[in-house]
């Protein structure tokens, strides 16, 4: 099933292109290649701009280093015991 129709039923609060953003920071987040594609595709139609896909990737990015940093300090500890 489509991203598209999966995340878009009657009760979802935000308005389809936030929705399809989330969608693809997910997807850029795990790496989903062919999801990737598909979602960038539709948000090209829904009007995403290049200034708002930087940012997501840029919010991607704070998120994924925020993770490594959390992972990190979890193996600091770890070794100081």
């Amino acid at each position: 099933m489509s991203s598209k129709f999966s995340i878009q039923d009657e009760n979802n609060p935000f308005d389809p292109k936030t929705s399809m953003m989330i969608a693809l920071a997910v997807s850029i987040t795990l790496g989903s290649e062919e999801c990737t594609q598909e979602q960038t595709k539709m948000l090209k139609k829904m009007g995403l701009t290049k200034e708002e896909m930087a940012y997501l990737v840029k919010i991607v990015k704070h998120a994924q280093s925020s993770a490594v940093m959390g992972n990190a300090k979890a193996a600091f500890e770890t070794f100081e015991s």
